[in-house]
């Protein structure tokens, strides 16, 4: 069954102000107090903070199917038009979230009150925020990696270049003794010879929980030939993101992202 609507932020926030002055709310009150012309940057966050609410408050049968399809048809139009750059934001509603909980009980009616069962604004803030920063930091990553791509291009152009290509990369899981370990093909395609020093650096869930240095050989240009980085320590069964970086010169790095899954209930045993 549904909850009966609650009162909406907005009617509660009307109340407040109506049952003490008499008079509307000043234009440079509303500027001074609105935070919606830079928060305004949160909405996709909201809408998607919002729509995994709505699924886990129809999974415990506080939202009925047709309110949780309401609400996803409503907030998909609303991500819509800001996409499109159609919403007005409004300084009245003097935030990111009381637009589009206006906006979406406009569309849907009361299932849009619903949606705020469960959940305090600050709770909406803080998930919001987060799922922000989130993307932002993939954003600036994927940012950095053309970047690098460039430098890299850049560098390719120079007469006496220092130039690695790195290939073939493997990744062989722990079991028993086994360590973790990781194997690929370099190959010096610049005119003199280098001393790739490779770095193995694993993460879960953006968190750094191991690193591990390969062994240095030396290249001589045209020569290719296999490395290996080894992790000997501890790792959970799960996936992680890898990142192999290949130091070959002064200030010359490259690198590439390496998928890592420990299976099963294999766990990496320390030596």
């Amino acid at each position: 069954m549904s909850a009966d609507p609650p009162s909406s932020s907005l009617e509660k926030k009307h109340e407040a102000w109506s049952g003490r002055f008499a008079e509307p709310v000043a234009q440079f009150v509303l500027r001074y107090t609105a935070s919606v012309g830079f928060d305004r940057r949160l909405a996709l966050a909201d809408i998607e903070g919002s729509l995994a609410h709505a699924a886990m408050l129809a999974k415990v049968g506080v939202l009925s199917g047709d309110d949780l399809a309401a609400i996803e048809r409503g907030l998909a139009q609303i991500r819509g038009e800001i996409e499109r750059g159609e919403v007005a934001w409004s300084l009245a509603l003097e935030d990111v979230h009381l637009n589009i909980e206006k906006r979406l009980t406009e569309l849907v009616g009361d299932a849009g009150k619903r949606l705020h069962t469960g959940r305090s604004r600050n709770d909406q803030v803080a998930t919001d925020l987060r799922l922000y920063l989130r993307g932002e930091i993939d954003r600036i990553v994927g940012a950095l990696t053309q970047l690098q791509s460039a430098l890299v291009e850049l560098a390719a152009e120079n007469t006496e270049q220092y130039s690695v290509a790195l290939s073939d990369v493997q990744v062989t899981p722990p079991a028993g003794n086994r360590n973790l370990s990781v194997e690929f093909t370099v190959r010096n395609l610049g005119n003199t010879h280098v001393f790739p020093r490779p770095v193995l650096a694993i993460l879960e869930d953006r968190r750094l929980v191991a690193k591990a240095e390969g062994e240095i050989q030396r290249f001589l240009p045209g020569m290719e030939n296999k490395l290996t980085v080894n992790w000997p320590g501890t790792l959970r069964p799960g996936r992680y993101e890898g990142i192999l970086t290949l130091v070959y010169g002064k200030d010359k790095v490259l690198t590439q992202n390496v998928p890592i899954e420990i299976p099963g209930l294999l766990a990496q045993r320390a030596d």
